[in-house]
């Protein structure tokens, strides 16, 4: 019951709000050259780093989107990419959601080259650039929706080959 109330939280927030998915037609010398904080960044007109989006009722702040990390890594030498957080948190319900996005510059356009999101948030911890580590709730079989027990490690590391973050490795573990 748990997993398809998951599922179907996570149907509605994907495809009814629609997560940010890619930085429309911003151009870019750099990584770093693009304000992000006053950005369409997907369905979001982000202004002041903040965004807000309607489950269908006009004017209603139902989901209050922030970005709460903006930071560039270098992978690789000579490689520059931008990775941002954006949470959004129901106003006028329960939940909120991480999402983790990662962009480069390609051909002068933010090209988005990573996304993932987590229901409840995510900690971002980096052994380097090329290495980092998102941790977030995992949900054990007793679990209610709102309060996971166990948490999950996932180890990110970067394949030059693919341009992107692949998953190395995933570690769950019950809190205490």
């Amino acid at each position: 019951m748990r997993l398809v109330l998951s599922l179907l939280v996570s149907f509605f927030y994907l495809i009814i709000l629609g997560r940010p998915a890619v930085a429309e037609n911003i151009q870019c010398s750099t990584v770093t050259a693009p304000d992000l904080q006053n950005a369409k960044i997907g369905t979001l007109n982000v202004v002041n780093g903040k965004a807000c989006t309607s489950d269908g009722l006009p004017d209603k702040c139902n989901w209050e989107h922030s970005i709460q990390r903006d930071e560039i890594l270098r992978p690789t030498l000579g490689k520059e990419i931008r990775l941002i957080v954006i949470n959004a948190k129901h106003m006028t319900g329960s939940g909120s959601w991480d999402t983790v996005l990662v962009f480069d510059c390609f051909n002068g356009n933010l090209r988005k080259i990573f996304e993932k999101g987590y229901l409840y948030g995510v900690e971002i911890k980096k052994n380097t650039d090329s290495e980092i580590i998102f941790i977030s709730g995992e949900w054990q079989t007793d679990d209610p929706m709102c309060c996971p027990s166990g948490e999950k490690k996932e180890i990110y590391r970067w394949d030059s080959n693919k341009n992107t973050y692949i998953l190395g490795s995933t570690i769950a573990v019950p809190k205490n």
